[in-house]
C-alpha cells in the first residue's frame, strides 16, 4: 500500500505506550538515500501494524469518511514521512506559483495528506502520544513558535528531523531557477508517493505480539523492552477472548507507564529488566540473557495448547488441561508485568532528586532521598538495583528499612568501589542473591542488613580504607576523587552553615575544571613551590588527595604561588573569597603556608572524616558468610582518569 493510500480515509493515533520519536541522523539519511535512488520504481519502506480504535467514523469537510486507527508498529517511519511531506509543502510554497502549472495542486495535495478538516476544525492526520503531540501538531506542523524552556528527547529529535529535511530540500533547489526548483520538488513528491508499506490490520491488543519477530527490520532496532512486550502479547493471544483482551490491554497500559518512567535514559531498558529479573526470578547475574531469559521463563511449550515440542524441561499440554494452562499463563504474565511496572517506577525514583516515595513516612522519605542522592554520586548503582527493587516490592511502606538499606548500599559503594577500588561488579553475586532472598521472604530484613555489613567489612575493612589514604596515593587519576571531595565539601559546608553548590555543577561535562591542585601540576621553574617541595616531593605529592580541592574554575588560579591563591578576606578570586567552595575557604583559614606537612595534615583530616562518614558497625557474634571474593576480585588501576584540571 502506498504512503498516500495509508493516509487517505484514515485518522491515525500513536498509542501512549509507544516509545517517543527516536529516529536520528542515520535513519533519516537512509530514508533520504532511498528517495534519491528510487527513481520511478516503487520502494518498500517498512511495515505498519494498524488497529481500529472503535472511535466513530467521522466525515471530513470534503465528504470523505475517516476511520481512526492506532499505529501499533511503524510509528517512527510514518511520523518521519509525514514530517517530510509537510517540509516539502513548505518548500513548494516558497516557489513562484507561476513557475510550474502543477505547483498549486501539489501544495494542496500535500496539505490534504498532512492535515484534514473535521467539524470545522483543522486536524493533523497523525496524532502522537501526549508528551509529543502538542509540539508535533502546533509547533512543527502548524508553525506556532515554541516558547518552552526545555525540550524532552522526543521533541529534540523531531526538531532535528525537521531541520534535516529543511537542509536537504534547500540543497536540492539551491542555485536553480524557480521552474527547475518546482520540477525537482514535485518529482520528490512523486518519489515519496512511491513508498510502499506492508500494512497489517489487527483486531485486538493481544494479536499484536504475533508479528513481533517480523517488525522493525528497518529503522531503529527494537529495544529489549519492546521485544519482551511483544513476546508477552504473543503469549496473551493464546488465551480465550476475554482473558486475551484483558491481558493484552494490561500489558499495553503497563508498558506505557514503563516507557514514561524510563524515557529519560537510553540505557534504562536492560537495566530495569535485568535488575527486576535478578530480584524476582533468578539471582544469577551470568544467567541473564535479556529477552531469551523471559522466553525461557515463559516458554510457549508450557502455555500453548497443542504444542508438540517435547523438551527435557517440559511436557506436552493435554487438551483437557486447557483451563488450568490458560489460568496459569494469565496469572504468571500478569504478575510479571505488575512487578516490572513497579520496578520501573522505583528506577525512576533512583534517578530523581525529588522522588516522592509514596507510602513512606515523611522523615523516612527524606532519609531515602538523602542516601539515594549520595549513592547516585558514587557513580556505582547497578549492583544494588536488584536489592533496592526487592525491598520496595516486598515492603512497599517500610521507609525506615529502605532508607537504612540505601545507606548501606552507598557505604558499600564508597568503601569498596570509590576508596578501595574494587571492580564495580564486585559482590554482585551476593547482592543479587540477597535481593532474591529478600523478595521471596527467605531472609528477613535484619538478616539482609547484617549481610550487607558483613560484606562491607569483608571487602573494605577499616584497615584497607585507611591504606587508600596513603600520602603518595594518586587520587587525581580516579573518577571517584570528586565524589569523595564533594562529600567532604558537604561536611565542611554544614559546619560553616553554608549551602554547597549542586553536585552537577562539579560533574557537568561542560564544566570540567572543577578540581584544583593546590600545589600546581606544572609550577614555574623559579617559583616558591619548588623551594617548598624540593627534589621528588612535587611528583610524589601533587596528586595526593590532601593536595586536591573542589573549585568552580581552576583556571583562575593558574600556577600562582600559595599566598596569591590563598588571598585575604574580602578579596575576589582566591580561596578566601565568599564565592569559593567550603573546601577552599577551610584551606585558607587553616593553612598559612602550603608545604608537604600541610598536605599530610589535610590528608589526615580527610582520612579521619572518611572513616566517620562511611562508618559501618561490624556484625558481632554472627556466623560469617562464605568468602565473598571471586576470581578477579582485587583492587584495580582504573584506565580512565577522572582528572580535568
Amino acid at each position: 500500500m502506498s504512503l498516500f493510500d495509508v493516509l487517505n480515509h484514515r485518522l491515525l493515533r500513536v498509542a501512549e505506550y509507544q516509545r517517543p520519536y527516536a529516529w536520528e541522523s542515520k535513519q533519516l539519511a537512509d530514508l533520504w538515500g532511498d528517495l534519491d535512488l528510487v527513481g520511478k520504481d516503487a520502494h518498500y519502506a517498512g511495515t505498519l501494524v494498524l488497529q481500529k480504535t472503535g472511535a466513530p467514523v467521522v466525515e471530513s469537510s470534503a465528504g470523505t469518511d475517516l476511520t481512526t486507527f492506532e499505529v501499533v508498529d511503524g510509528q517512527q517511519r510514518l511520523t518521519t514521512c509525514i514530517l517530510l511531506l509537510d517540509r516539502l509543502r513548505l518548500a513548494l510554497e516558497k516557489v513562484d506559483p507561476a513557475s510550474h502549472e502543477g505547483l498549486a495542486e501539489a501544495v494542496a495535495d500535500l496539505k490534504r495528506l498532512v492535515h484534514v478538516r473535521v467539524d470545522g476544525v483543522d486536524r493533523v492526520r497523525l496524532e502522537l502520544a501526549s508528551e509529543l503531540d502538542h509540539y508535533w501538531a502546533q509547533n512543527l506542523l502548524q508553525g506556532v513558535p515554541y516558547v518552552g524552556t526545555i525540550m524532552v528527547g522526543g521533541q529534540q529529535r523531531l526538531k532535528a528531523a525537521a531541520e534535516f529535511f529543511e537542509a536537504r530540500l534547500h540543497d536540492l533547489v539551491e542555485g536553480v531557477d524557480e521552474s527547475l526548483a518546482a520540477e525537482r520538488l514535485i518529482d520528490l513528491k512523486k518519489r515519496v508517493g512511491r513508498l510502499r508499506f506492508l500494512v497489517y490490520p489487527v483486531e485486538s491488543s493481544a494479536e499484536v505480539g504475533v508479528l513481533f519477530e517480523t517488525l522493525n527490520e528497518r529503522g531503529q532496532s527494537l529495544t529489549e523492552l519492546e521485544k519482551v512486550k511483544n513476546y508477552l502479547l504473543y503469549l496473551a493471544r493464546q488465551l480465550p477472548p476475554g482473558q486475551q483482551e484483558a491481558l493484552g490491554k494490561e500489558i499495553q497500559r503497563a508498558w506505557a507507564e514503563i516507557f514514561r518512567n524510563t524515557a529519560a535514559f537510553s540505557w534504562a531498558d536492560d537495566a530495569v529488566l535485568r535488575a527486576h529479573w535478578l530480584a524476582t526470578q533468578d539471582p544469577r547475574p551470568r544467567e541473564w540473557k535479556g529477552t531469551a531469559s523471559i522466553k525461557a521463563k515463559f516458554p510457549r511449550s508450557r502455555y500453548v495448547p497443542g504444542s508438540v515440542r517435547l523438551e527435557a524441561v517440559g511436557r506436552p499440554v493435554l487438551d483437557e488441561d486447557k483451563t488450568a494452562t490458560w489460568d496459569s499463563l494469565y496469572n504468571d504474565v500478569r504478575d510479571y508485568v505488575s512487578t516490572l511496572e513497579r520496578c520501573s517506577a522505583y528506577f525512576r525514583d533512583l534517578h530523581s532528586e525529588g522522588a516522592a516515595y509514596d507510602g513512606f513516612a515523611a522523615a523516612d522519605a527524606q532519609e531515602a532521598r538523602r542516601w539515594n542522592a549520595a549513592l547516585a554520586r558514587s557513580d556505582v548503582q547497578f549492583p544494588f538495583r536488584p536489592l533496592l527493587f526487592a525491598a520496595r516490592l516486598r515492603y512497599p511502606s517500610d521507609g525506615a528499612f529502605y532508607a537504612e538499606l540505601t545507606r548501606l548500599c552507598e557505604h558499600f559503594s564508597a568503601r569498596v568501589f570509590a576508596i578501595c577500588r574494587f571492580r564495580s561488579n564486585g559482590g554482585q553475586n551476593d547482592l543479587s542473591r540477597a535481593a532474591h532472598e529478600l523478595y521471596t521472604g527467605a531472609k528477613s530484613q535484619a538478616e539482609i542488613l547484617d549481610s550487607m555489613r558483613r560484606w562491607i567489612w569483608a571487602w573494605a575493612p577499616d584497615e584497607r580504607v585507611e591504606l587508600a589514604f596513603r600520602l603518595e596515593e594518586d587520587w587525581y587519576g580516579r573518577r571517584s576523587h570528586k565524589y569523595v571531595l564533594y562529600e567532604y565539601e558537604l561536611y565542611l559546608s554544614g559546619k560553616a552553615s553554608t549551602d554547597a553548590r549542586p553536585w552537577r555543577d562539579f560533574m557537568d561535562s561542560r564544566n570540567r575544571k572543577t578540581t584544583e591542585h593546590i600545589l600546581p601540576q606544572h609550577p614555574d621553574a623559579d617559583s616558591q613551590w619548588l623551594q617548598d617541595f624540593p627534589g621528588d616531593q612535587h611528583r610524589r605529592l601533587v596528586n595526593s588527595l590532601g593536595n586536591l580541592v573542589l573549585t568552580y574554575d581552576n583556571s583562575s588560579y593558574r600556577n600562582f604561588e600559595y599566598t596569591k591563591k590563598r588571598g585575604v578576606e574580602g578579596q575576589g578570586t582566591c580561596y578566601y573569597s565568599v564565592k569559593a567552595t567550603a573546601g577552599e575557604r577551610h584551606i585558607a583559614s587553616t593553612y598559612g603556608e602550603w608545604t608537604p606537612a600541610s598536605v599530610r595534615h589535610r590528608l589526615d583530616e580527610i582520612r579521619v572524616w572518611a572513616l566517620a562518614r562511611w562508618h559501618v558497625d561490624p556484625v558481632v557474634d554472627a556466623e560469617a558468610d562464605e568468602d565473598p571474593f571471586e576470581e578477579g576480585d582485587v583492587p584495580v588501576e582504573e584506565v580512565q582518569t577522572g582528572g580535568d584540571g
